[in-house]
């Protein structure tokens, strides 16, 4: 195998760990996500009743616990090319902040507080 096609190798294999990283992002262990109250009423009240019984959903947090993103593929036929925890975390990350995966379904992921 040719140095180039090593490089080419590295980088590809890489960028595939960034991404799977991306999906699964977890916060640090022991750290507490905090969630505002806000959140959790939208979790509670639209992404649960909507999404929450289906396998395939994603619901993220971000750092600060004021944003959040969802993503959901309601039927088995759907695929966008990226997993709905790269989807709910890339939405969330739209406010600049750093982004975890809080559930997926309804089972939450996290250890959490809701704050006000």
């Amino acid at each position: 195998m040719s140095i180039s096609l090593r490089v080419s190798a590295l980088a590809a294999a890489l960028l595939l760990v960034a991404c799977t990283a991306d999906q699964t992002a977890a916060p640090p262990p022991g750290h507490k996500v905090q969630v505002s109250q806000e959140i959790m009423d939208f979790y509670k009240q639209k992404y649960l009743p909507e999404v929450g019984a289906v396998n395939e959903a994603a619901f993220a947090v971000s750092e600060s616990g004021r944003s959040a993103g969802l993503s959901y593929c309601p039927d088995l036929r759907c695929k966008s090319g990226g997993t709905v925890g790269q989807d709910a975390i890339h939405q969330c990350a739209s406010s600049g902040e750093k982004c975890y995966i809080f559930a997926l379904g309804s089972a939450i992921l996290v250890d959490y507080e809701v704050v006000p």
